[in-house]
């Protein structure tokens, strides 16, 4: 078990201009050599630079890695060319533990700093000689929670699945020509979301971009919608971060195909996901959702919306935590003329049968019917101004420890427990929700 400090490898960073190589990572023992690299995880790894297969056009020398499964293999933190402009990362990979049935299951991942990190899921089967295998950065997976940016990145590792023995050569970044290289464009999402027959309607405004098959949805009128939102969101988080790149709503004609599309997308990250069973469904920073049959602009466009926003603003990602569904239900209430009392008279009325606060903000996903309880509580939170100012100290601090859970920061940011900031909140819910004299409870 335990963790082994560094391995002492002598690898080579060479920058490159030929071939649109940004970064070669090589094991012959030329060159600069970095400090090493570290293994961990839950299992022991064995790694030694080897002589490469002579048949083969190898470097001098590789890496030959006998890892249990749960091990990780990670460089410390290294000068890396800005991997935004790169479009992919190619290597050369063979397993003698593979198997025609049981391929050896790795996972490529690009780590920054405080954000998180870049995955890719990556199976390498029998073979006896070296495959080179080529992933674009585009389809890469994000860690849950904080949202990383690829030009953070400053470590690349390895992490073994199930285990095997694998040889590695020839670690290349590829220069992908443009300062966005790394990302998603526009046209490859809409050719994915949408049928080559039909040319999506797209319209931008000030960095979020709608798309659609429906030629009926008020485009303009989403936008207006989304400018609302973002209003809130300043308002409420005043100086938070900007977007990196477009938000993205897509909006289509079928409900059937807005199910049917993020199953074939996950392929794309070598990933699955069910079809959604929601109105809307969020992830990889895209936004979704069904039009209305009559045309008319859905609250959920604006929900959806708000998740692919913050993701960037406040990089946190959607993971039906407390933050990111109280904000949308908030901005999504809003937008409806609506607000949280009949669900607020619910909780006050029975306490029992709803989550306390403490489980309500452990960072943990939420029940659909606990969003409107997470968005009372956000609420209150910003109807006074020490509480609000507390939120938004909250939130870098929640950002840095990579986890939405509220408990860590509540004595020390908002000065009180949970147990007491909930007692509070509920003192001021029934009055804030209180229904006219008269009026029967709703």
């Amino acid at each position: 078990m335990g963790i082994v400090a560094s391995i002492g490898l002598c690898s080579v960073l060479a920058f490159a201009s030929e071939d649109r190589v940004a970064l070669h990572l090589s094991f012959d023992g030329t060159g600069k050599a970095t400090e090493g690299w570290k293994a961990g995880g839950k299992g022991k790894i064995h790694v030694k630079a080897v002589g490469s297969d002579p048949s083969g056009p190898a470097s001098s020398r590789h890496l030959s890695i006998d890892a249990e499964p749960s091990t990780a293999l990670q460089t410390k933190s290294i000068e890396l060319p800005d991997l935004s402009r790169c479009s992919d990362v190619e290597l050369r990979v063979r397993s003698s533990s593979a198997t025609p049935s049981e391929p050896t299951v790795l996972e490529v991942q690009c780590f920054t700093p405080n954000h998180g990190w870049f995955w890719r899921r990556l199976d390498v089967r029998a073979g006896d000689e070296f495959t080179t295998v080529r992933l674009p950065l585009r389809w890469f997976r994000t860690s849950r929670d904080s949202v990383p940016r690829w030009n953070e990145v400053d470590a690349f590792g390895i992490w073994f699945r199930n285990g095997g023995t694998v040889e590695i050569d020839d670690i290349k970044w590829i220069d992908g020509g443009r300062a966005d290289a790394a990302e998603r464009s526009l046209d490859e999402i809409a050719a994915e979301a949408f049928s080559t027959a039909t040319e999506p309607k797209r319209a931008e405004r000030r960095g979020v971009v709608v798309m659609t098959d429906d030629p009926a949805l008020p485009a303009d009128a989403v936008l207006d919608a989304i400018d609302a939102m973002r209003a809130g969101v300043e308002r409420d988080i005043p100086g938070h971060g900007s977007p990196w790149r477009p938000v993205v709503l897509l909006v289509f004609a079928q409900d059937a195909d807005y199910r049917a599309f993020w199953p074939r997308f996950a392929a794309r990250f070598a990933s699955d996901i069910e079809a959604p069973k929601s109105d809307g469904f969020t992830s990889a920073g895209i936004a979704s959702a069904a039009a209305a049959p009559d045309g008319r602009l859905r609250p959920v466009f604006v929900h959806e919306a708000t998740h692919a926003y913050l993701e960037q603003v406040l990089r946190l990602d959607h993971t039906q935590n407390w933050l990111q569904e109280g904000l949308a239900v908030r901005y999504q209430a809003a937008f409806m003329g609506e607000d949280f009392g009949p669900t607020m008279r619910r909780r006050i009325a029975d306490p029992a049968k709803h989550p306390s606060l403490a489980r309500l903000t452990d960072g943990r996903e939420l029940r659909s019917t606990e969003y409107a309880q997470a968005g009372s509580f956000l609420e209150w939170l910003l109807d006074d101004p020490k509480r609000a100012e507390g939120l938004r100290k909250a939130i870098p601090a929640m950002v840095k420890a990579r986890s939405t859970a509220l408990e860590p920061h509540a004595n020390a940011i908002l000065g009180a427990s949970l147990d007491e900031l909930e007692a509070q909140w509920m003192a001021w819910a029934t009055t804030r929700y209180a229904l006219p004299q008269g009026d029967d409870a709703k």
